[in-house]
């Protein structure tokens, strides 16, 4: 099944989403929530709260409050503006951002790894550690080199447990591979093993992502799953999708579970797990979840969306997973359907909110299209706060965690039509070549511009693309350098450039070869899936290998042209990411309830996508088998919610936590200084490559030097949060100061 980028459909075929009316709730700084406005709601929010079903589920916050977690990762939503007249994605959806900021943290100033997309994000997120110890720092999908030296296609979206999801590769890892080669620690087990069960909606890699791979994997063959898989005989599996995909529970062994007694359960099946997870069960897929969670109607198959919609698959029109691009009403009504019936652990994914379903285009901010679709998300959550809060579950035993994967760069005009519209009064239109990623034939570029017709390389497409040059040769190769050479040469006509007044621009902004990769956590226990060089390019463009003979744009397919025929503006896609850019890689992450402080909005503190992970596991008071990458964010948690040894040192952790992520972090001082240099050194052209060897050589350097010093680092934070270790507050300072020293070295080298 394919899966392709940015908003396409991860698994499957595309989805129209079903949206409702208005609904309005006051939403008091307690947590408390009373349904105003339309009956919906005042159903859903009844005069007496009716408890959630009760659990074997036993978290030790060090609140001692917590019983449930929800936690929610939005795909592209944008607290910042992509337009200074229109309101953020946020702004439209005050429902959310005023619970988010009454009832906890939202930290605005938090960070992407690299590359930025989807499925990385997600993965970071839920592990609390880079791509290079999850296996996926190359997303939404990548390419594996084969025992002949080519290169093949894989997805990032394949379920914890798959081998590399490609459908012709000699690379037999896991997707989720270690330093080691093992696959990943799964991030439900702690839970479970604390007598929780787990449920995931859409959540990157956590139910099943393609069926035609994972039912014969995870089912018995004998199963009815497997039989049913067998007996369809269509490309696109779209029964299997509604019956299977998308949907899980991952349970306890508790009487209580939801797998308790139910033949539909099956093994959950983890061989690598530390510590061993044996005699686990799942239930995978709507067919076997929903009838657990209230389903209604023929087989109890119906869950019902926040808007009162039956979830359903639009292919099959049967009750089911509607497909990846699930919106906020279906996401929020099955995670509330979960925890109304005892699966008090629940993960959800949402899709962006900027495109135009109808059209099957972009939409811009502003466009009616947009602001529609943010209007009905925010109507699915006031629906979700009043639901959950008339089964007792609000921010008083519940901790909320929300975030979006990453922000991203709006290739489009910044003056729609009329000029100073805000798309809430006054509705903005984008006219044709005013709105579209602008689409790069890599290929045709090269042969237009420096002659080099030559196919021996192959690329993963992307606003970041990356370069698989056939024979995997190291850093320094002769035909690596070569192409480093001619791609920081190519130019190309940028609609958006110059206040929309067009100009001829850089194609790469910053570039890495392996050397430089390794340092943004990009290299695997999979050695395969490394690139052999990564160009990040203007947020812009969207760079894809094409054919050496380029024709301008394609009859019938709504692009416009350029001044080059190898590039058009492409308006079924405008939001861009990946890239190396601010409007891409600063984004936001909510907490709230138990032991979070009460900040509304923390624009100070610098926190990135791994610090999620050990800050949650921090308030529910458990830990995972692994050393995390992040830290906990102790400035936004109540100094009760600490370990003691956090609260003695907590001054000196604050410093030494701010060095370690300016050190470690991907978009931290240290990553972007040494891309700079890593830049510098492979678009030179000194004789006999000299400037090029200097300075690849010290970012080895620096690179071993930071490896050790900031893994130092994360044992003492990772001590002082979930082992009860004092810090050396001496150790300390001397690592800081190490760390200091480190940064200026990396600074001056970026030039």
């Amino acid at each position: 099944m394919p899966i392709f980028e940015r908003g396409r459909p991860r698994g499957g075929a595309a989805v129209s989403r079903r949206r409702g009316g208005g609904v309005a709730v006051l939403l008091a700084a307690t947590g408390s929530l009373a349904a105003v406005g339309d009956a919906s709601t005042a159903s859903a929010a009844t005069s007496q709260s009716q408890p959630a079903a009760a659990t074997g589920c036993h978290l030790a916050s060090p609140t001692g409050q917590v019983d449930h977690i929800v936690n929610l990762v939005f795909d592209n939503v944008h607290f910042t503006r992509d337009n200074p007249h229109v309101p953020s994605d946020l702004e439209q959806m005050p429902h959310l951002l005023h619970f988010l900021e009454s009832n906890g943290t939202l930290l605005s100033n938090e960070h992407t790894p690299l590359i930025a997309h989807t499925a990385d994000d997600i993965l970071t997120t839920l592990t609390g550690v880079y791509g290079d110890k999850h296996g996926q720092p190359v997303s939404n999908s990548y390419r594996a080199f084969n025992s002949d030296g080519t290169s093949s296609p894989a997805s990032s979206f394949a379920y914890w447990t798959d081998p590399v999801a490609a459908s012709h590769t000699t690379d037999t890892s896991p997707t989720m591979v270690t330093p080691s080669g093992r696959i990943a620690p799964a991030p439900w087990v702690p839970f479970t093993r604390a007598g929780c069960d787990v449920g995931a909606v859409a959540t990157a890699n956590m139910e099943i992502e393609n069926p035609s791979t994972d039912i014969p994997n995870i089912f018995a063959p004998s199963s009815p799953a497997a039989q049913q898989l067998a007996n369809d005989h269509t490309r696109y599996k779209d029964p299997e999708v509604a019956d299977f995909e998308g949907i899980a529970v991952h349970c306890a062994k508790t009487g209580t579970s939801v797998c308790a007694g139910d033949a539909n359960a099956t093994a959950d099946r983890l061989p690598d797990e530390p510590g061993g997870y044996q005699g686990y069960q799942a239930l995978f897929g709507n067919k076997y979840v929903a009838p657990v969670v209230g389903g209604s109607g023929p087989g109890n198959q119906t869950v019902e969306a926040t808007d009162g919609q039956p979830i359903d698959n639009p292919y099959t029109h049967t009750p089911g997973f509607p497909g990846f691009d699930i919106s906020a009403a279906q996401t929020l009504g099955y995670v509330a359907a979960m925890q109304e019936h005892g699966v008090a652990i629940t993960y959800g994914y949402i899709e962006d909110a900027h495109a135009n379903h109808q059209t099957d285009r972009a939409a811009g901010p502003g466009d009616p299209a947009y602001v529609a679709n943010l209007k009905s998300d925010d109507q699915a959550f006031a629906t979700f706060f009043a639901d959950l809060a008339a089964h007792g579950i609000t921010p008083a035993n519940t901790e909320l965690v929300v975030s979006s994967d990453e922000g991203d760069h709006f290739a489009g005009t910044q003056h729609p039509s009329p000029a100073g519209c805000d798309g809430v009064t006054q509705a903005c239109s984008y006219a044709p070549g005013q709105i579209g990623e602008v689409d790069v034939n890599l290929a045709g570029l090269l042969a237009r511009q420096t002659g080099d017709t030559t196919g021996d390389w192959a690329i993963h497409a992307d606003t970041a693309p990356n370069i698989y040059v056939d024979g995997d040769p190291g850093p320094g190769a002769p035909r690596p350098r070569q192409l480093e050479h001619e791609m920081a040469s190519l130019s190309v006509p940028d609609p958006y450039a110059n206040q929309d007044q067009r100009a001829t621009v850089p194609l790469t902004s910053f570039m890495a070869d392996q050397v430089e990769e390794k340092l943004l956590h990009m290299g695997t226990g999979d050695p395969n899936r490394l690139p052999t060089f990564t160009d990040f390019a203007n947020p812009d463009l969207y760079v894809e290998q094409g054919g050496t003979t380029c024709s301008g744009p394609r009859p019938g397919s709504g692009q416009t042209a350029t001044s080059d025929p190898c590039v058009v503006v492409d308006p079924s896609y405008a939001w861009n990411h990946g890239d190396v850019a601010p409007d891409i890689d600063t984004n936001w992450v909510a907490f709230a309830g138990p032991g979070v402080a009460n900040r509304g909005v923390d624009p100070t503190t610098w926190a990135d996508e791994t610090d999620v992970r050990p800050t949650l596991m921090a308030l529910v008071g458990l830990d995972d088998d692994y050393a995390h990458a992040g830290r906990v964010l102790v400035e936004d948690l109540q100094a009760a919610a600490l370990p003691p040894a956090m609260r003695a040192h907590h001054q000196t952790i604050l410093r030494l936590a701010a060095v370690y992520k300016r050190l470690d972090a991907d978009v931290g001082q240290f990553g972007l200084d040494t891309l700079r240099a890593s830049t510098s050194a492979l678009e030179s052209t000194s004789p006999r490559d000299r400037t090029y060897q200097a300075l690849e050589q010290r970012l080895v350097d620096l690179g071993g030097q930071r490896d050790m010093l900031a893994g130092q680092m994360s044992a003492a934070l990772e001590a002082a949060a979930f082992a009860g270790q004092p810090l050396d507050e001496r150790m300390a300072n001397q690592m800081i100061g190490k760390g200091t020293a480190l940064l200026a070295q990396a600074h001056d080298l970026a030039g």
